[in-house]
């Protein structure tokens, strides 16, 4: 979802939630969750703080990860398009 949102390339298949504790409950009952181990959704811990925009990281809503670990998701995947999105993001938010 992350990369659909900064690049707007992606049509997203999955959707990975990271968070910094546990999602609260109020949360799951208000989206209408429920487990499923062949779901199209993941919630994961985040292994770094959510991103607040910045000059190093413009145009990040607050609301997404930081682009590496978005980055990192998609190299992983082994998938063409999700490299060729994951460069749109390395060009567009990790280039120094």
């Amino acid at each position: 979802m992350a990369a659909a949102l900064l690049t707007g390339y992606l049509k997203p298949a999955t959707v990975t939630l990271y968070c910094q504790q546990a999602i609260p409950h109020k949360w799951l009952i208000d989206a209408r969750l429920r487990l499923d181990l062949n779901g199209e959704m993941k919630v994961l811990n985040a292994p770094i703080p959510p991103v607040t925009p910045t000059a190093g990281t413009p145009n990040v809503p607050p609301s997404v990860v930081h682009p590496v670990l978005i980055y990192a998701d998609l190299i992983a995947t082994g998938d063409s398009r999700n490299i060729e999105t994951a460069r749109m993001l390395r060009e567009q938010f990790l280039s120094t």
